[in-house]
Order: structure tokens, then C-alpha cells, then sequence
């Protein structure tokens, strides 16, 4: 296995790029919530059949195993949220860049866009793109937003004499 794969980086660089950047890609927009929650995990009804037969009957009872749970209502206000906070940044980063957002927020949006880009790249092409890689580190997208757009709106409310600056620590 180890000489098919180190032979095949050898033999077709281009190729393996492509396909890690294309499953880098795939893996950064993977973010829906609920994949792998499944109903059948033959794994552990046998391990709770056997070392704890006492929780059987709750465990059967419970709405995943009847597949009853469904991530339908929050994927549609999430995922499009989570591809808009994907989405802003690099925008961020550019007014970053232009001194245009606070240093701490510019850092914070940096490291969350690292932190994404790493994930992607670890889960998309070292493994294969799924869902709950990414959903479980989307949320720093949108929090890093939306500290942005909070910090945003004390600047513009100290400008305009709403909030005083040191009220809200933009001194």
C-alpha cells in the first residue's frame, strides 16, 4: 500500500494536486449539520447488549434509532449563513490588510481562515469530504463575522455620537 502510494505522488504530482485541491474545496463548503447521525450503529447495539442489556430499552426508544430526528429546518438557516461567513473572510482579510478593522478582529479572522483552510485541506483531501468535518468548525466563520460587524457598528455608533467610544472599549 505504502509503495502504491508514495509511487503514484511520484508518477502523477499534477493529478494528486488537482484532486487534493478539488477535495479541499469540497470539504470547505461541506458544512450541512446532522451527517453521520444515523440510525443503525450495529457497533454499539451489540456493545450495549452486551455490557449494559439494562439500557436497551431506552436505547431503542430513542428517536434516532427510529430515525425520527431531521436536520432539514436548521441546515436551512444555517448552511447559507455558514457559506456567507466562508464567504466574507476573505473580505475581511482584504480590509485587514487596508487597516480598516481593528487589529484583534483582523487577527481572529486570520486564524479562523488558517483554522478552515487546514481543516478543509486534513479532512477534504487526506480523508474525503463530508459534512460533519466541516460543521463542526463552521461556526468560527460566523462567530469571527459576526465580532466583525458588531465591532463595525460600535465604531459607526461612536462616530455618530451614540455610544460613547470608551463605553463599548474602542478607545
Amino acid at each position: 500500500m505504502e509503495k502504491i502510494a508514495v509511487d503514484s505522488l511520484i508518477e502523477y504530482p499534477v493529478l494528486q494536486a488537482e484532486t487534493a485541491a478539488v477535495a479541499t474545496a469540497r470539504q470547505l463548503v461541506a458544512v450541512h449539520t446532522g451527517e453521520g447521525v444515523v440510525h443503525w450503529t450495529w457497533h454499539t447495539y451489540f456493545i450495549i447488549h452486551d455490557y449494559a442489556p439494562q439500557l436497551l430499552p431506552a436505547m431503542w426508544a430513542a428517536r434516532q434509532q427510529r430515525g425520527d430526528i431531521s436536520f432539514t429546518a436548521i441546515n436551512a438557516l444555517q448552511y447559507p449563513l455558514a457559506l456567507f461567513s466562508i464567504a466574507m473572510l476573505p473580505v475581511l482579510l482584504l480590509l485587514a490588510r487596508q487597516n480598516k478593522i481593528p487589529p484583534d478582529i483582523a487577527e481572529l479572522v486570520a486564524w479562523v481562515s488558517l483554522t478552515l483552510l487546514a481543516n478543509a485541506f486534513v479532512c477534504g483531501a487526506l480523508s474525503n469530504p463530508h459534512d460533519r468535518y466541516g460543521a463542526r468548525v463552521v461556526w468560527l466563520a460566523t462567530f469571527a463575522v459576526a465580532l466583525a460587524a458588531l465591532r463595525a457598528y460600535q465604531r459607526h455608533a461612536a462616530v455618530r455620537g451614540i455610544v460613547p467610544a470608551t463605553a463599548k472599549g474602542l478607545n
